[in-house]
């Protein structure tokens, strides 16, 4: 059987190793068998922290849009918010899609639907305009950049759904 040396394969393994360490404390950037260690810890770290990134910037989206409500109305917070977000766009979504006519692929029922959706836009075209979907992300910013246009759409969900409510469940 031959030989097999392996001194310069060996000594770019640990440089690789060793450059991937850099900035670790003591003896972590300089010796191989502590760095190989850390950095193996490390990889785990990174990729638990980019799951819980995920996390952390929705939980401070939401923070922001409960800190905008209360500034507004003290006694309205998040999740009654986005009940009044979730019932004002879901009543534009539901009355569009009862409109949109069902069957198979055919040439036909693209034409029905093209035209469809020209008709609904012409009809609808103050709804299209006012009821926008956005997520957490937009609406977060929208809080911070823009308070007044925040509080304008906070004023406008409240006023749909009490209209909404009054026309739908009479006293």
């Amino acid at each position: 059987m031959t030989r097999v040396k392996r001194s310069a394969s060996r000594k770019n393994k640990h440089n690789q190793i060793i450059a991937k360490s850099k900035g670790f404390r003591g003896r972590g950037h300089k010796n191989y068998r502590i760095s190989v260690e850390l950095v193996q810890k490390g990889f785990s770290y990174a990729y638990r922290d980019r799951k819980y990134k995920k996390r952390l910037v929705r939980s401070n989206w939401i923070q922001a849009i409960n800190a905008a409500c209360r500034s507004v109305f003290n006694q309205l917070g998040y999740a009654q918010f986005i009940y009044l977000y979730q019932k004002n766009t879901q009543k534009e979504i539901d009355s569009n899609l009862s409109l949109i006519p069902t069957g198979l692929n055919t040439r036909k029922t693209k034409n029905l639907l093209s035209n469809h959706y020209e008709t609904l836009n012409r009809q609808k075209i103050a709804e299209v305009q006012y009821n926008t979907l956005c997520n957490r992300k937009i609406l977060s910013q929208i809080a911070y950049l823009e308070p007044f246009t925040f509080r304008a759409i906070l004023i406008q969900f409240i006023l749909a759904y009490r209209n909404h409510h009054i026309n739908h469940h009479p006293i």
